[in-house]
């Protein structure tokens, strides 16, 4: 129908999406999440499940938040050119693989 953009297929389990950029390829192959706490995951499953619903100043704090526990407990930090949204999703998928 118009208007409707068309339907993405979704990247198969183990299989990364072709669109991903490479600043984010190389990180999530070399990232270490030894350190990430149980406190992190969750509130990055929040920050996940509600980052649409919030207001705009609390999507940018929330944001700027999540980098921050992420830059101390993962290894290599997070790119600069990666969003706050791509990278709080990469540590997850890299916890619940690990």
């Amino acid at each position: 129908m118009w208007g409707r953009k068309q339907r993405r297929e979704l990247a198969l389990p183990g299989r990364e999406p072709e669109e991903l950029p490479l600043a984010l390829r190389e990180w999530r192959q070399a990232l270490d999440v030894s350190r990430v706490t149980d406190h992190t995951v969750r509130e990055a499953e929040y920050y996940l499940r509600n980052y649409r619903r919030m207001m705009p100043t609390g999507r940018h704090e929330a944001s700027f938040r999540m980098m921050a526990m992420l830059t101390e407990q993962v290894s290599p930090p997070p790119p600069l050119s990666v969003a706050p949204l791509d990278a709080v999703a990469t540590v997850l998928r890299a916890v619940r693989d690990r």
